[in-house]
């Protein structure tokens, strides 16, 4: 071997030979252990390739070894500025990433985020847009709105234009129209471009009316539900029909879900519960609601709260011109304590069954109060009829103490 091959090979002390043999074995076991096919004869295990798998060879360096590049794979010769003094026999510079490396096939280039700009978003309270800065922190855009989302200032320092503005929905440029999902949104004759389809819940508001005429306090995420932007989604289901929690899940809900994921009753239900037009809160206390009553105790595992507090809002509660009842929220309480008690009994309601498989039975059920309408109209009826009763018995009372 001449000495000049042997530079090329033996650099800084690395056998670069040795080395690639070594990744191409580690290349045909990455293949082996996805099993993918390999393709045509002339493409061996092209098929597994990182940029058709998205699964990159760095993520297996726990199973097959270390695939990063050593240092000093990519070195070019430094020579000395003409006139300058010798320097040693053979320099080299500083490691260059190559122009063809790829993610995933041992290194990242450094350079990767200079290849297209990166730009974030900050909103406000209705998850409006109101500045977008750049990688380094600098504001490229600012943007303030009228009260129903038509611009009043858009600033740029960018030649990008960031088309999701009020409430960060899309706008788009040729019609002026904000897309919600549902439905189109013009903020500037502040109604909606098709009918709501809770417009029978919602009889004392036009079915073209954005957020109730509140746009400063209510927000719509898709155009089907005015919602309070305090009470941010917590669980949605994404395309692929995945169970997806936001950061706005709590560890109660998060408990929840997850009991409810594992069996195909309490899939149902969870699905019921994040498809319902009704917003849904759940909880879980550490309380015991356990009363006495004759022949022994009355056990309280679980409430529903058909309504909400805002008594501007009618508590959440509505009545229809035909006298069907309905709610827009639901608030719902699992009690772990009463829960606790009743599995030292001898005989428990939920025999068999761990303390987290309790609470997801328990969960299951108080959807059904907190979402089925049929139910809903029941209970609201039941309750009304009571409060009635009580009134008369109230005023037989009275009466009765007028008289004396």
């Amino acid at each position: 071997m001449s000495m000049a091959s042997t530079a090329r090979t033996l650099r800084q002390g690395k056998d670069y030979a040795a080395r690639m043999m070594q990744i191409e074995k580690q290349r045909e076991e990455y293949y082996k252990s996805l099993g993918t096919p390999p393709g045509v004869p002339t493409m061996k295990g092209a098929t597994a390739d990182p940029d058709n798998t998205g699964y990159g060879y760095n993520t297996i360096i726990g199973e097959l070894g270390d695939h990063s590049v050593p240092e000093g794979w990519v070195q070019r010769p430094k020579f000395n500025e003409k006139g300058d003094v010798p320097g040693p026999p053979i320099q080299w510079q500083k490691p260059e990433d190559p122009d063809n490396a790829q993610p995933g096939y041992g290194y990242v280039p450094t350079d990767t985020t200079n290849i297209e700009e990166i730009f974030f978003y900050h909103s406000d309270h209705l998850d409006s847009t109101s500045y977008i800065t750049d990688a380094k922190a600098n504001i490229t855009q600012f943007d303030a709105y009228l009260p129903y989302g038509e611009l009043l200032v858009d600033e740029h320092s960018s030649s990008e234009e960031m088309p999701y503005k009020f409430n960060g929905k899309e706008l788009d440029q040729e019609t002026g129209l904000y897309y919600y999902g549902a439905r189109y949104m013009n903020p500037k004759t502040s109604l909606w471009y098709g009918v709501d389809p809770l417009a029978e819940t919602y009889e004392t508001i036009g079915g073209y009316v954005y957020c109730a005429a509140n746009p400063v306090k209510f927000i719509d995420p898709n155009g089907e539900k005015i919602t309070d932007p305090k009470n941010r989604i917590a669980v949605y289901i994404n395309k692929q029909k995945k169970i997806i929690f936001t950061k706005y899940a709590t560890k109660d809900i998060k408990r929840i879900v997850n009991v409810l994921m594992l069996t195909k009753e309490g899939m149902k239900s969870l699905k019921q519960a994040i498809n319902s037009k009704i917003r849904v809160k759940m909880k879980i206390s550490s309380e015991t609601k356990i009363t006495k009553v004759e022949g022994g105790n009355s056990y309280t595992y679980g409430e529903t709260v058909q309504r909400n507090f805002n008594s501007k809002d009618n508590y959440g509660r509505r009545v229809s011109k035909n006298g069907t009842f309905g709610i827009t929220e639901s608030s719902i309480t699992i009690y772990e304590g009463t829960l606790k008690e009743d599995a030292k009994t001898e005989n428990p309601k939920h025999k068999g069954l761990t303390i987290d498989q309790a609470i997801g039975a328990v969960a299951g059920h108080e959807i059904v109060h907190g979402t089925d309408r049929k139910d809903i109209k029941k209970d609201l009826r039941y309750e009304l009829k009571t409060r009635e009763e009580l009134d008369r018995i109230k005023k037989r009372l009275l009466i009765k103490l007028r008289i004396k």
